[in-house]
């Protein structure tokens, strides 16, 4: 267990005073990442934000002396990954032409050691891709000024598909990952946005390597798997509001329907991106992810839970699948932390 406390988000001292300590943080050669974690939960200031990310998901090590040089080779391997897996036949034809590998080589050669098996073998893989890429955050400029956002977002998807077969892409990946590089984009100005792709690259599989067993249909219905967390955090309002529970357990409103999307992209479909950034910095800080993860999704449910109690199964099912924006997400935040400390609702919050 992590030494990190989680305190109310709402005890914040003033923004100036705050900005210092979060800077001065980072000065030391040795992270204190107990005090990192503390602060990081109550919310990351907006310039520092991309630096304490990847930190905290484990980027950049609390050594700092040695932070130079972990960019330097991550960013390197991510090189090497774009250009093994990222293959042109076009380009290996023309240097390769009048020699004995081009005349082998060519796209209706069906050897599993041609370049064009592999282009039309990942270009499914890629038009999979694409088409969430293409509906990513479709009304922010950042992602629509011109096609180098979704492209590297593209390049980063199809290079984790191919480093990890086992799970390869599944929708709602896009979902993670652009909040990342947009943040290390915009708000780490010394990072050129190619150095930018590599590190949300590795901050992405950081992030999936804790939260997959989310995404692997096969352990669905293991420990692990996304059914059993549902279940979970249907034990868990049963517990903290039984009365919500038993009304949205009489209307036969089954939490998977509402559930699998907010935990597959760790709620980044059900809210506004800056609210979403917010609630990331608690998530990030947090000792226990998972577990901070099913208390928001409790403290959003029962944060409209006067809408609930008084609405129709199809307007309960319309609320919880289209959270409506306007509730403060610091209200939801030190409400998951009080319910996570033991917590419940009596009536009326």
């Amino acid at each position: 267990m992590s030494d990190v406390e989680e305190p109310s988000a709402s005890l914040q001292p003033a923004p100036l005073r705050r900005r210092a300590a979060f800077a001065e943080a980072l000065h030391e050669n040795q992270l204190d990442m107990g005090k990192l974690k503390n602060m990081a939960f109550m919310g990351i200031p907006e310039e520092l934000r991309a630096v304490y990310w990847k930190i905290l998901l484990g980027l950049l090590p609390s050594d700092t002396t040695l932070w130079e040089s972990t960019l330097e080779r991550r960013r390197a391997l991510y090189r090497s990954y774009v250009d093994e897996f990222l293959v042109d036949p076009h380009k290996s034809a023309n240097a390769a032409e009048g020699t004995s590998t081009a005349a082998a080589d060519h796209p209706l050669s069906t050897s599993s050691d041609s370049k064009w098996s592999q282009f039309f073998a990942n270009n499914d893989l890629l038009q999979e891709i694409n088409k969430d890429v293409l509906r990513t955050y479709p009304d922010m400029q950042f992602f629509s000024r011109g096609p180098e956002a979704k492209d590297a977002l593209r390049r980063i998807l199809f290079v984790y598909a191919k480093l990890n077969p086992g799970v390869k892409y599944v929708q709602g990946m896009n979902e993670l990952l652009a909040p990342l590089f947009y943040i290390f984009c915009e708000y780490d100005k010394e990072t050129s946005q190619e150095h930018a792709e590599a590190d949300a690259f590795f901050c992405f599989t950081m992030l999936m390597s804790e939260f997959m067993d989310l995404f692997i249909k096969s352990l669905d219905r293991a420990d692990s798997g996304i059914l059993a967390c549902i279940a979970d955090i249907s034990s868990l309002l049963k517990q903290k509001d039984p009365h919500l529970w038993s009304y949205l357990d009489a209307q036969g409103l089954n939490p998977q329907f509402y559930l699998l999307r907010w935990l597959t992209a760790l709620l980044a479909q059900e809210l506004g991106l800056p609210d979403l950034l917010r609630v990331w910095d608690s998530l990030f800080a947090s000792r226990n992810r998972f577990e901070f993860l099913k208390y928001f999704c409790i403290s959003m449910i029962i944060s409209v839970r006067d809408k609930l109690l008084h609405g129709t199964f199809a307007e309960n099912m319309d609320l919880l699948q289209h959270y409506p924006p306007g509730i403060d997400i610091l209200d939801i935040i030190d409400m998951a932390v009080r319910l996570k400390q033991g917590g419940r609702v009596s009536g009326h919050q």
